[in-house]
């Protein structure tokens, strides 16, 4: 995936999604993701241009119905599905 950030100017790195983790797995996770009102969903990505970054994103159930909602909308699907049948990839140089 492409990921651009304001705080690397015009720069575009380059990441893998990890996956979706529960803080349950792992104690460091837990320790930083589990708050008082719960346990998170962690999302992981790992930044591999130009610069190697763990980037790990705690995802509440606001962040997830969105998600979610997001992902249903016709539109987005119709690409999500256009997309894994082309199987297209993006340019990693």
């Amino acid at each position: 995936m492409r990921v651009n950030s304001t705080g690397l100017g015009a720069t575009t790195m380059m990441a893998d999604f990890e996956g979706f983790y529960t803080s349950q797995k792992d104690n460091k996770l837990k320790a930083q993701y589990q708050g008082k009102n719960g346990e998170y969903i962690i999302m992981g990505i790992e930044a591999v241009k130009p610069v190697h970054w763990t980037i790990r994103c705690a995802l509440d159930g606001s962040d997830l119905r969105k998600l979610v909602m997001q992902a249903l909308n016709p539109k987005v699907m119709f690409r999500i599905l256009s997309i894994l049948v082309r199987g297209t990839k993006l340019d990693r140089e």
